[in-house]
């Protein structure tokens, strides 16, 4: 029978209306799916409505038949409260001669689903083609979306149930989620037909039985971000996230296709494993907040290696395995011998063992390959076991075996360790290390400490564009040179020598550094480790690099910078100071080859210290100026006001940490609208006052900090460059209530944008 009309169906019994409602609606039963949204103002008179309701077998919400009361919604009693979002419930038939089909939930069937369940109810159970053609009008928007994310060539592929994941915390205390990956551990940067980045996904809350910097696996679901990317998911964090332990995640790794892994072919092995000995230190040499010891021991059998540094992390096993894709983002600063660390040892020494953080890992080299597997404590030789057992405060260990057929190889080891830790002079610039011992079989062992000596801050320059561009039109003209320094932007030194008490003590013709030390001397009386370029055949700077002499200008006028820190804090004597200003007559007699890079150093020196140069590169380049006032600006003021350099006026000093610039670049990908536009143009005004002058960029000097202070706080690393600049009454622009009580606790005279505009 048809009804057209209300009046039809009030002379029907109840079975008989039920038996229609479920024709009109398509369903077999009255059960359905709902989102409750709670009522927040008046809870005393209802707990919430049930909106969005759903039948199974359809993407559309159902409305009651010959009425215009809309889509069927349901209000909860007030002693119903529920604390889920998404429902299943059964419904029954509530007489009302108005509405005879209105309907009442059955409150005792209520039971909580997930949002994914509740997305995919429409499609479930009344499938509809999946032609490869169709173009998403004959598909639900949730298949059609999940159908884009599923796609083998525009979007992430099969096996994206659920995700992996790296669990972090950031400065301000909230969790979330980044480095997404699936199952396979194949990394998703962006959502299909989009730029938009995958992630990070914030959480509402910590995550029991997670620790930062470990990788979990989740279950995520649709944010219907529909204007900006339909596709953009989150994390569902009403289904378990699990951690993904250290001998599941090796054997995701081992499971990959041998293409991904990180290939030794290209890499020449150095003759002198010297090189590698420096690859271990650079390992131990990571950020420590207390001062690294380091063990090295040689025996018949094993060259053992031990450091109280930082732990081996999950983000390092991808990293060794080549499967840490934006490895090198954002390293705009180049050296011409970058110490890789771990990953360069473990190409050239298969069969390496290291064991850190709950890993107990076995790295060969197959094929070309580097491959690791999980090594069995129980199978490590008694030799090993002692050792580690031994040395329990060490955070992590590396053992490379040798076999009858590696004597030469553990005899060049031997030579090697000889060379490098015959003098502490050799690992001057590893500032995080403290002390290092050397254990080797038939000898005493040796100790160095590195406590009599000073090093530097590291300090940086951005090379002005007018070098850049004369370099880069002298390289054209020499092709043979290298092209890679032309592609700079910053650049950096450190110095360091011996001291006494307040005492500084010169070093008689210093070599240079480039991390280790080269075969170049200047004659000057105290190291350098110099971002230059050097012959990979003898170690020694190249003469015929364009870059070399350009950066001896800038090196020069870095020198004259520390030299005028040194004699502000007014640590040593001011007669020690003068010391190790080099005696520039003497090294251009006793070094005529290296005339050119030495006039150019003495040059720079001169413009800084000498009050030669005009005001604009005196300030680039010492930081300070004769008139006006200093001001630190922190990440937040860019945001909210990007023209902030220009309203500060160039009769000012404005200096910037280097961290604020990473904090501005990272935020580019987790803004949206206005505040991205902003960030964008920031960063372009920073790079144009840079080349102008007006902007002095400096590296967090951690050792500042109060003892109570976080390192690892990326707002303390702001603070500790205020704190460099403290005898100068600088000004820090912020509007972080955190930083802002930090700076006066600590007397520094603070400002908020608002305040700031109004003055």
């Amino acid at each position: 029978m048809i009804y057209k009309s209300i009046e039809d169906l009030r002379n029907l019994s109840i079975t008989e209306i039920e038996d229609f409602l479920k024709r009109y609606w398509k369903t077999r039963d009255l059960v359905f799916y709902g989102v409750f949204i709670p009522n927040t103002e008046n809870p005393e008179n209802y707990s919430g409505t049930m909106t969005k309701v759903k039948v199974p077998g359809s993407t559309l919400y159902p409305r009651y038949p010959f009425t215009d009361i809309g889509s069927v919604t349901f209000k909860l009693p007030s002693n119903q409260r529920l604390t889920g979002r998404f429902y299943k419930f059964n419904c029954r038939l509530l007489p009302n001669f108005n509405n005879p089909c209105q309907l009442q939930i059955l409150l005792s069937t209520l039971e909580e689903i997930d949002q994914r369940t509740y997305q995919f109810i429409g499609y479930v159970n009344n499938p509809r083609p999946h032609a490869a053609e169709d173009d998403g009008r004959r598909l639900s928007p949730i298949v059609y979306r999940y159908k884009l994310l599923e796609d083998n060539q525009t979007g992430w592929g099969n096996d994206i149930t659920h995700l992996i994941g790296l669990y972090k915390e950031d400065r301000d205390g909230n969790y979330f989620i980044d480095d997404i990956r699936r199952a396979d551990l194949t990394r998703l940067t962006t959502y299909p037909k989009t730029t938009f980045r995958v992630g990070p996904f914030r959480l509402h809350a910590p995550i029991e039985g997670l620790t930062e910097g470990q990788y979990c696996r989740f279950y995520w679901r649709f944010t219907f971000n529909e204007k900006v990317n339909p596709c953009e998911i989150e994390v569902d964090e009403s289904r378990p996230i699990t951690p993904i332990p250290p001998e599941e995640l090796l054997t995701a790794i081992s499971q990959r296709d041998a293409a991904t892994y990180l290939s030794a072919e290209g890499a020449t092995a150095p003759e002198d494993p010297t090189i590698l000995i420096y690859d271990l230190l650079t390992e131990a040499n990571k950020f420590s907040d207390t001062p690294v010891d380091v063990q090295f021991t040689l025996t018949d059998n094993y060259l053992l290696f031990h450091h109280t540094g930082r732990p081996l992390t999950a983000e390092n096993m991808l990293d060794y395995c080549g499967l840490r894709e934006q490895y090198g983002e954002g390293q705009e600063r180049l050296t011409a011998y970058h110490c890789q660390g771990l990953r360069q040892f473990l190409l050239h020494n298969a069969h390496s063992i290291v064991i850190s953080n709950g890993f107990f890992i076995n790295f060969n080299v197959v094929n070309g390959r580097l491959i690791p597997q999980w090594q069995d404590y129980a199978a490590l030789p008694r030799e090993v076991k002692i050792s580690l057992a031994r040395s329990k405060r060490f955070t992590e260990t590396i053992i490379l075996p040798f076999s009858s057929d590696d004597m030469t190889v553990m005899n060049n080891y031997r030579a090697s360790l000889l060379c490098v830790f015959e003098d502490v002079d050799n690992i001057a610039f590893y500032q995080n290390i403290g002390k290092v011992t050397v254990k080797i079989k038939g000898r005493k062992a040796k100790t160095l400490d590195r406590n009599d000596w000073f090093v530097s801050k590291e300090y940086v320059s951005f090379i002005p564009k007018q070098l850049r561009d004369r370099m880069k039109a002298k390289e054209e003209v020499n092709t043979d040179e290298r092209s890679q320094p032309m592609q700079k932007k910053l650049t950096s030194i450190m110095f360091a020598c011996r001291h006494k008490d307040n005492e500084l003590l010169g070093v008689k013709d210093a070599p240079v550094y480039c991390m280790i030390p080269t075969t170049t001397s200047f004659g000057f009386p105290f190291l350098m480790n110099m971002d230059i370029d050097i012959n990979k055949t003898n170690y020694a700077i190249s003469r015929r690099s364009a870059w070399n002499r350009t950066y001896a200008e800038i090196a020069g006028r870095l020198f004259g910078k520390w030299i005028a820190d040194l004699a502000k804090k007014k640590e040593f004597t001011s007669k020690s100071i003068l010391s190790i200003v080099p005696k520039f007559e003497a090294c251009l007699a006793s070094h005529p080859d290296d005339r050119k890079f030495i006039e150019l150093f003495q040059k720079g020196f001169k413009d800084v210290i000498m009050n030669e140069p005009d005001k604009q590169s005196k300030t680039r380049f010492t930081g300070q100026s004769s008139k006006g006032k200093v001001y630190v600006i922190d990440t937040n003021v860019f945001v909210n006001c990007p023209d902030i350099i220009a309203k500060i006026g160039s009769g000012n000093t404005v200096i910037l940490s280097a961290k604020v610039i990473d904090e501005l670049d990272n935020l580019k990908y987790k803004l949206e609208d206005k505040e991205l536009r902003n960030v964008q143009k920031a960063l372009k005004n920073i790079n144009q006052e840079i080349d102008k002058g007006n902007v002095v960029t400096e590296m967090s000097d951690i050792k500042l900090l109060p003892r109570d202070f976080d390192r690892h706080n990326p707002d303390n690393n702001i603070l500790s460059v205020v704190l460099r600049h403290k005898a100068e009454s600088p000004t820090l622009l912020s509007s972080d209530n955190g930083l802002q009580i930090k700076s006066k606790a600590l007397g520094i005279n603070v400002i908020g944008l608002k305040d700031f505009n109004k003055q």
